[in-house]
């Protein structure tokens, strides 16, 4: 993914991104809900993008990674695209304003590698709404795999004590709260190289491991299998 753009020609790039300005003109022609369609096209182009990233071992001639990087990153182009106009748009839905936000977070982080344009959006997004932990942990684990155990639980621990919101919103992702947050801070709190835990930080990831046995033991599982 990290030199999909010195394989992009030209023509398909520009076709690319011409394509996502047709599909928003058609949507806002027959719904007249312009804020909303940029936001599903964005989340269309980056479920595209994780469906292309999962098919990356079976490609096995330089002509088929080849494509398949050129698919991909027109398809990381077009949510980039599309997430960044409703994330700016000042009216419609703030959850998908928010939510767009935090998506151009992960994409920055993990597929173009940027991660000072990732923490820019992941703070915009934590203004744009702070009782939410998205952000907090996608910070917080990536200052775990850069090995930076304390930054990784200053964040962590903030987001492991946000409670779920009362809402039905569809942003409201039930696995994040139950388990990935606490399978991150425990995997944190199991470092080598981070010592001396407060006791509430010891029941912090006390109750966080409880709780990922409960609602993720195969998660927890996986994720704890290299501490063996």
């Amino acid at each position: 993914m990290n030199d999909f753009r010195a394989l992009l020609s030209p023509l398909v790039l520009l076709w690319g991104l011409l394509a996502i300005d047709l599909q928003v003109l058609i949507l806002f022609t027959a719904k007249g809900k312009l804020s909303s369609y940029p936001f599903f096209l964005g989340i269309a182009n980056y479920e595209h993008v994780l469906q292309l990233s999962s098919g990356v071992s079976s490609m096995k001639t330089d002509e088929e990674k080849s494509t398949h990087t050129l698919k991909s990153g027109i398809a990381v182009l077009n949510a980039v695209r599309a997430f960044s106009l409703r994330a700016n748009l000042s009216y419609g839905n703030p959850e998908e304003a928010w939510f767009s936000t935090v998506k151009l977070g992960e994409i920055s982080a993990r597929f173009l590698k940027d991660w000072p344009t990732a923490l820019v959006h992941f703070r915009r997004a934590l203004e744009l709404n702070s009782s939410r932990p998205d952000p907090l942990f996608h910070v917080g684990e990536h200052y775990r795999v850069q090995g930076l155990m304390k930054s990784a639980l200053k964040y962590l621990r903030r987001a492991a004590t946000m409670p779920v919101p009362m809402s039905t919103s569809p942003y409201v992702q039930g696995l994040l709260y139950n388990c990935l947050i606490r399978v991150e801070l425990v995997r944190v709190a199991l470092s080598p190289t981070l010592r001396d835990l407060s006791q509430e930080d010891f029941e912090l990831v006390n109750a966080s491991l409880l709780e990922a046995q409960h609602h993720c033991p195969s998660i927890l599982a996986q994720e704890l299998r290299f501490f063996h």
